[in-house]
């Protein structure tokens, strides 16, 4: 019987070192596990604010366009009945029409001009919308998250790990550090998601006076070559 205790004694201490060795192990798997529900989670709420924000810009650049769509057949109509006003005007001088024509085309290259730089500026706009808003924050905060996937591997790289209280805290710490950037970050992208309306307000704006200022020079243009027409080319 004595014998009998004395074999199970050993055995009883090995179970007991492997149980507290499985144990120690469990700890690193329950904080892995840890980190990479939180990842999933940041990156699904990622995920959902890219498309938002996707499509707000699609949605933008919808409305642009549309603007556009009603500003240059406009001026296409404007340039083509005064174009059919040089041509069929009477009581005019072949030289005066000729010359005529030649600065209706002249003026017509300037209004091509202006539109292009509505669609310029309008761009620029967009490009800056899209690369500089949002992106940024996101990319950072995307890069950030991903490295708290392997945060365990990371922390048992940088700290004695045969003291395992001091794995514990900083693993700790860790878990609590990415809790709290999400909420930070979740701030900041809500706050750069809002600045697109504000972005739109400038963009559109400036193309409305831009878009003005082109019907403007292209009305002032067809008054003068009409009066100038009118007059018989002052001849």
């Amino acid at each position: 019987m004595r014998s009998t205790v004395n074999l199970l004694v050993p055995l009883a201490l090995v179970l007991l070192s492997a149980w507290a060795g499985t144990a120690r192990a469990n700890f690193l798997v329950d904080y892995n596990g840890n980190f990479s529900e939180l990842a999933r989670e940041v990156e699904f709420e990622l995920q959902q604010m890219r498309e938002f924000n996707g499509e707000l810009i699609r949605e933008f650049n919808r409305e642009l366009l549309l603007e556009f769509g009603s500003m240059v057949p406009r001026m296409r109509q404007a340039s083509r009945e005064l174009e059919q006003y040089i041509q069929n005007r009477d009581d005019v001088e072949d030289e005066c029409r000729e010359y005529t024509q030649f600065l209706f085309e002249l003026y017509r290259i300037f209004q091509e001009y202006d539109i292009q730089d509505c669609a310029y500026y309008a761009f620029a706009d967009l490009q800056a919308d899209a690369l500089y808003r949002f992106l940024p924050v996101e990319r950072s905060y995307a890069k950030e998250n991903f490295r708290s996937i392997s945060q365990t591997v990371i922390t048992l790289g940088r700290t004695n790990v045969l003291n395992e209280e001091e794995v514990v805290a900083e693993l700790q710490e860790e878990l609590e550090y990415f809790s709290v950037l999400r909420d930070s970050y979740r701030t900041l992208l809500e706050e750069e998601l809002a600045k697109h309306g504000d972005d739109a307000y400038i963009t559109i704006n400036r193309f409305e006076d831009c878009r003005d200022e082109a019907f403007y020079w292209q009305d002032s243009d067809t008054e003068y070559i009409k009066s100038y027409l009118d007059d018989n080319c002052y001849l």
